[in-house]
This record gives C-alpha cells, structure tokens and sequence, in this order.
C-alpha cells in the first residue's frame, strides 16, 4: 500500500495501521511507498517474481493453468461494475460490499459501544464488508468453508441488522464456482479466534476527539467544508439532470441490466463528466467529483443513454455551478476523478 494513512500527520501511530481495535499492524509487509507499481503489481499477480523491483518479493503462486479468479471488491455502489455485464461461463466468481446503486459502510468507529477503535483513533478502522470476510477467512477453517457459506456469512454481518448503515452484499459471474472451498484461492489455515461484533460507520471522529483544542477545530472545519462540497454535488447533479432529461431523469436501469447500451459511449460519455465532456466538464465548472461523488455515476451512464450531447452537459453544468466557489475542489488543485 501507498503511505497516505501510514505517514498521515493525522495518525497517532506513525508507520502503524490498524483495521481491528485490538489488531496488529497491517501495514509493515510487502510492497510499500515507491515499490506500489504497475509493473509490480502485474509481476504480483502474475507470478513473475524474477522482474520485481523492490518490495518483499512475494508474488501469487499463478501460471498460465490458472484460469478461474474469485474476487472481492470493496467500493460504494460496487455492484454497478458488474451488474449486467459479466457472464456466467467466464470462470470469474465476485461478491461486492454493496449493490450497484447503495454506499459501502466503515466499522469500528469512534461513539460505537463495542468494539470503538483504541481511544486516540478518532476514524473507523475497516470497512464492514472487508472486515468481515477477512475476519471469517481468519477463523473459519477454510479445507471445509465454501465460498458459498462465506458468502452468507458475511452478507448477514454486512448488512448490519437491516440498518440504513448496512449494505447488501452481492454475487455476479460464475456463481458455480461458490461450491468450492476457500482453501483453494486464499491458501490460508484457519485459525483459533473470536471475531468481534461488527459497528457502522459513526462519525468523523469530532466528538471523541481527544488532541489540542486548535487541532479539533481544524477538523470541524474540515468537516464542514467536506459536508458542504457532498451538498452541492448532490444538488447541482440533480438540478442538471432534471434540466437536461426533463421527465426522463427518474427513470434507470431495471436491476441486473447493464448500466449503459454502449460502453465506447460511456468513455466518450461519462466523461460527460470527465475531461470538457467525460466526467471532467461536470468537474471543471462545479469541482471535484471526490470518491463520494462517484455514487453519481448511474446518473450520468443515464444521460448517455438518452443521448446527451456536450455542448448541453457543457452548458448545463456552467450555468448551475456558475456561482460556486471550488476552493480545494478546483480539479486543476486536486485532479480530476477520471
């Protein structure tokens, strides 16, 4: 992993991450800092421990045999990149956090009862769906667990006794390949262990904070300032999406189907909202999208369908965002999302 949390001048434990209260330290290992490469990363998954530069050397035990992949995928509306677009006969098996249209939730955050974080953590540790088939993998014994069983395991903990700080856990692909047991893709043993009750995401860590008066006023002001930035997403999306589909802009997809008719569009057409008509013109006239914003994403493969040219995305987006100040959102400060 990169180093945005490890070195963060945020986290109280320099060099050290955490995803459980009382876990050990997940960051020291592999591939840190400037071994996170592509060429590393391909080399990784590929078994190609011979071209590796830098990291501890450890690659997947892969070869040109191997052609069936379980995947795990961890995102806000992680469903859509799936729903209706991979088939049954590609020996790819994937569950997601989430369905295609709902967000992914955190756990172990600061004001749950059981368990918080460590009392100086003022962030939630993990995310829910992630801790929990991490923690099912650790203490389940996997020569006899079927991904199948894992599968509904953590579907029932991810979503979180039917909360709104819960997500459904989905399967897509080759759902056959659930039969089989975990031993034969995660190579792990199982392990003696207890796994704790999992918690949603809570806050941002305002009212647990324990540091410097200044400190916690930085961070109400941080706060403020990325509530206020989701707000005006979320309105100005949904003002230019009623502007330019009218009646048409309730209407999406039915579950399962794919999330646009022409996927050459969407890159030429989600960039309505990138780069002066892919998602980036929506960006450059009312800022950055941010990973909260890609939760918008179905509402611009929608404009794509109905055939929105840009030009009017252009024109739409620089008459709704024409008094809004980006400040720190200024994709010429802080990129473009795509």
């Amino acid at each position: 992993m990169y180093d945005e949390i490890a070195k963060n001048t945020w986290n109280l434990r320099p060099s050290v991450i955490i995803n459980s209260p009382n876990g050990s330290d997940v960051y020291a290992g592999d591939y840190t800092r400037k071994d996170v490469t592509t060429a590393n990363f391909y080399d990784v998954l590929l078994g190609n421990a011979s071209t590796l530069t830098g990291g501890s050397g450890k690659v997947f035990a892969s070869s040109p045999f191997y052609t069936i992949f379980v995947i795990y995928v961890e995102a806000c509306e992680s469903g859509s990149i799936f729903e209706g677009l991979i088939f049954e006969d590609l020996n790819i098996y994937v569950t997601t956090a989430s369905n295609a249209i709902e967000s992914s939730w955190g756990t172990y955050c600061p004001n749950t009862t059981t368990p918080p974080p460590p009392q100086e953590y003022t962030t939630c540790l993990g995310d829910l769906y992630s801790v929990s088939w991490m923690q099912d993998s650790d203490v389940e014994d996997l020569t006899t667990e079927t991904l199948e069983e894992q599968y509904l395991r953590v579907k029932l903990r991810t979503l979180n006794n039917n909360i709104s700080e819960g997500s459904h856990v989905m399967q897509y692909g080759t759902q056959r390949i659930s039969n089989e047991t975990i031993l034969v893709y995660q190579g792990s043993c199982p392990v003696n262990a207890t796994a704790n009750p999992l918690q949603s995401f809570d806050s941002m860590g305002y009212n647990s904070w324990t540091g410097e008066p200044q400190q916690k006023e930085e961070l109400l002001n941080q706060i403020k300032e990325i509530t206020t930035h989701r707000t005006h997403l979320d309105s100005s999306i949904n003002t230019i999406n009623v502007e330019l589909l009218g009646d048409q802009h309730v209407l999406m997809r039915d579950v399962g189907s794919p999330l646009v008719d022409d996927w050459v569009v969407l890159n030429d057409g989600i960039q309505i909202f990138n780069k002066l008509i892919k998602f980036r013109t929506f960006e450059t006239h009312c800022g950055s999208l941010t990973q909260y914003g890609m939760k918008h994403t179905r509402t611009f493969a929608n404009m794509c369908n109905n055939g929105v040219s840009k030009d009017a995305m252009d024109e739409a987006s620089k008459a709704t965002c024409s008094s809004n100040n980006k400040g720190q959102w200024d994709p010429t400060i802080v990129g473009y999302s795509a």
